[in-house]
């Protein structure tokens, strides 16, 4: 077996770096991250004294930083598996439009919440007048539920693992490149 198995080449080749370690543990550093961004919010709010409602659109800045580190995530899959893994072009294909999707969202996320925190002008040329802050608020809060989407979904999946292993386990070749364009992890699974 020896023999064999040593001039076989090799399948799989590892990155060795600070950043993989930090992939692997990306639950535990967002939740660490998360929770002082918020903690930190909730003591700035107390000490200067906002009003409830320039509290709770401050607070909710917190849905940016989630989608920030869903395109940190990203990123760092692409780094660890390339040039050592061979990804099928819908992987590739996955990755690339998964980093399009969020960086499209954390825009509008942006925008919308600059908008809503933003002191209302009619004067002010452009699409912004078209609504008062609550309503860009409100537009806001609607697409950081979207950018959520795939963090209420992994919620689901961990909490009935059974769902996990017949999603994974499927042999239809279309949802397999489902799962390689939305999830590229699902092809490590065993």
């Amino acid at each position: 077996v020896h023999k064999a198995l040593s001039n076989a080449p090799k399948t799989f080749l590892e990155k060795r770096s600070f950043l993989c370690t930090i992939l692997s543990f990306r639950r535990i550093v967002e939740f660490h991250t998360l929770t002082f961004y918020f903690l930190t919010l909730l003591a700035f709010s107390n000490y200067l004294v906002w009003e409830l409602s320039y509290k709770l659109k401050i607070l909710s800045s917190i849905f940016l930083v989630v989608n920030l580190h869903g395109i940190i995530w990203c990123l760092l899959e692409v780094w660890q598996c390339i040039p050592g893994i061979y990804i099928s072009p819908i992987a590739k294909t996955g990755f690339v439009f998964r980093l399009c999707v969020r960086f499209l969202l954390l825009f509008y996320q942006t925008v919308y919440f600059i908008w809503s925190i933003d002191a209302f002008n009619y004067n002010r040329p452009g699409i912004e007048v078209q609504g008062s802050p609550v309503f860009w608020w409100w537009q806001y809060l609607w697409i950081s539920c979207l950018a959520m989407s795939s963090y209420f979904v992994d919620v689901f999946l961990q909490l009935f693992p059974p769902v996990i292993t017949l999603i994974f386990t499927r042999r239809s070749e279309y949802f397999n490149s489902f799962l390689n364009m939305s999830l590229p992890f699902s092809r490590l699974y065993v």
